[in-house]
């Protein structure tokens, strides 16, 4: 048995198909054995007194749907080093089943659910809460493939259900939970500040840091993503790096780049390389390529405007 106090339980929450069960499985593998899961969904509350065709048509996205005391009480336990039978959820019957399964404690435990966040008495058991943020669009195909794949479902039914109860019930509970969470996570790495800057090395990390914390850094980091959508659009209106419009273009970026460097220009080809990292995605990649194309000799006609050469000052 584990000792009390020993025990750290991760909330992991966020919409249908935003890749909870992704960000879970890193931090296994990050563990080892010493982690369990405890799933929200096998807690949907039993509904024998009903046939399939009624509980088919219930609101599984609703906090009500949910025996949650049960979940808070095992979590309880878990952390006092006790182990636990969790119900088990079966999708295809909209049910639980009459099985139960073993979770013991462990160094880690991970709860996963997508209205985790929506009920103080669960986020009271949780040491951190991690909210997994992904577009809509994508959400919505992932569950398609995964009802219609592993769950048995029909189109049709997937789809009915998105739209009564799936999509509003998100933006009724699960979306306003975001705000409990201590770290936003977007698989996309479309909108982590602190996931793009821990690929500067140790001092350039500290400067940065100095400057910034979450909330500023990933209103920076939604600027520089907005410029970098820029730089495609001009290319692709077939405007030139070095015209008029690229010349402003580059004084927007040049002044955002000082404002996240405090001045160093130096900085700039850490920048100018970012993203030229497998972890990043070959998409993503691709997109940097495609953005210095542009960014690069905007940048340096507007630089012999200027009389200054940070590329040469940083010894690159």
């Amino acid at each position: 048995m584990r000792t009390a106090g020993q025990t750290m339980i991760i909330g992991i929450a966020g919409g249908t198909g935003s890749g909870k069960t992704t960000v879970t499985r890193k931090i296994k593998e990050y563990f080892g054995e010493d982690v369990s899961v405890i799933y929200h969904d096998n807690y949907y509350k039993r509904h024998d007194e009903l046939p399939y065709a009624e509980r088919a048509k219930l609101n599984y996205d609703h906090p009500d749907a949910f025996d949650t005391d049960r979940m808070v009480e095992d979590l309880r336990r878990l952390r006092a080093g006790e182990a636990v039978r969790c119900p088990v959820y079966d999708y295809s019957i909209h049910n639980r089943t009459d099985e139960t399964v073993e979770v013991r404690p462990t160094k880690v435990v991970i709860a996963e659910g997508i209205l985790i966040f929506a009920d103080p008495q669960l986020r009271e058991q949780m040491d951190i809460k991690i909210f997994v943020d992904t577009d809509a669009d994508t959400r919505i195909l992932r569950r398609i493939l995964r009802d219609v794949k592993e769950r048995g479902r029909t189109l049709e039914s997937v789809i009915a259900q998105y739209l009564t109860t799936v999509k509003p019930m998100h933006e009724q509970y699960v979306e306003p939970s975001r705000k409990y969470a201590d770290i936003i996570v977007n698989l996309e790495m479309k909108n982590s500040f602190y996931w793009l800057i821990k690929h500067f090395d140790g001092e350039t990390l500290d400067h940065i840091r100095s400057r910034f914390d979450k909330e500023s850094g990933n209103v920076f980091l939604q600027k520089f993503l907005r410029l970098q959508d820029e730089a495609i659009q001009l290319q692709e209106a077939g405007i030139s790096a070095e015209s008029q419009r690229g010349l402003q273009f580059a004084k927007a970026y040049w002044d955002l780049i000082m404002e996240f460097t405090g001045g160093d220009a130096a900085m700039l080809p850490k920048l100018m390389q970012m993203g030229q990292s497998d972890e990043f995605g070959q998409e993503w990649t691709q997109k940097q390529a495609k953005v210095n194309t542009f960014i690069e000799p905007a940048l340096n006609a507007y630089f012999s405007i200027l009389g200054i050469d940070p590329f040469q000052e940083a010894g690159t």
